[in-house]
């Protein structure tokens, strides 16, 4: 791969998860870890505490990952 191909493709990676939905990656994480077989606790643990995060995304008005700022998780 050139260097002008691998920053193409990094431009429009970058731009994809700029554009993100939150709720739609919250559900990719949560499905990449059932997948990777981890236990039904922790399945519990982070769907629960996924749950806390989007509801204060929600209240924030925060609807994209690159709307997640330092400040919006402290």
């Amino acid at each position: 791969m050139s260097n002008s191909q691998f920053s193409d493709l990094a431009r429009t990676t970058i731009k994809n998860v700029r554009q993100e939905n939150i709720l739609d990656w919250a559900n990719q994480f949560y499905q990449s870890k059932k997948v990777e077989g981890v236990s039904p606790y922790t399945l519990t643990f982070y769907k629960q505490q996924l749950g806390h995060f989007l509801k204060y995304c929600d209240a924030q008005v925060i609807y994209h990952l690159e709307d997640v700022t330092p400040n919006v998780i402290h």
